[in-house]
């Protein structure tokens, strides 16, 4: 629900600061939330850590395969095979970072 919630406002974040700096920020977030429920010992903890881990997804979305584009556009990557091996390795990253 958190994600539903703030997808939109961490678009316009990610269109402010790039989507290189989204991405490491939900990164961030997303350890923030794991240190949170690993340490956490009431119900409010784990509900602030899911909250967190929300945010972090939303900008973790969609700012890696926009960064991804805006680097092949400037380095006029166009060759599908490539950008086919690209986009796995971004999908890879991304699943990780979540």
């Amino acid at each position: 629900m958190t994600v539903f919630f703030f997808e939109i406002p961490t678009s316009a974040l990610s269109e402010r600061i790039g989507a290189k700096k989204s991405f490491l920020l939900g990164c961030g977030l997303k350890i923030i939330a794991a240190l949170t429920f690993f340490a956490g010992c009431t119900l409010q903890h784990f509900y602030a850590a899911e909250i967190i881990s929300g945010v972090g997804v939303a900008c973790i979305s969609g700012s890696l395969d926009s960064w991804i584009m805006n680097k092949m556009t400037a380095r006029k990557i166009r060759d599908e095979q490539n950008i086919s091996k690209i986009f796995v390795i971004s999908e890879r990253l991304d699943k990780t970072a979540l």
